[in-house]
């Protein structure tokens, strides 16, 4: 991560308001973490390296920290099948 100033911030983000002395603490994609569905998708991927990776332990782990995600409202469907 790293931390992002005033001017940088106003560049990309111009409808956020900081003081010229306030910092803010961004990372890099930070969506990837923040949304379920694409936090599920890095796991999966994370998952499958473990595998071919020969640690089925590993694999296993990440399966079961793995919360099931619709995207909606494409997946209704399927959401509304599981519940």
């Amino acid at each position: 991560f790293f931390w992002a100033d005033k001017e940088w911030i106003h560049e990309f983000m111009d409808h956020v308001h900081l003081r010229p002395h306030q910092k803010v603490n961004h990372f890099r994609n930070h969506y990837e973490l923040t949304r379920k569905d694409l936090m599920v998708k890095n796991i999966k991927r994370a998952q499958r390296q473990a595998q071919k990776d020969g640690l089925p332990e590993e694999a296993q782990k990440y399966e079961a920290c793995s919360p099931q995600t619709f995207g909606l409202p494409m997946e209704y469907s399927m959401f509304v099948e599981e519940f």
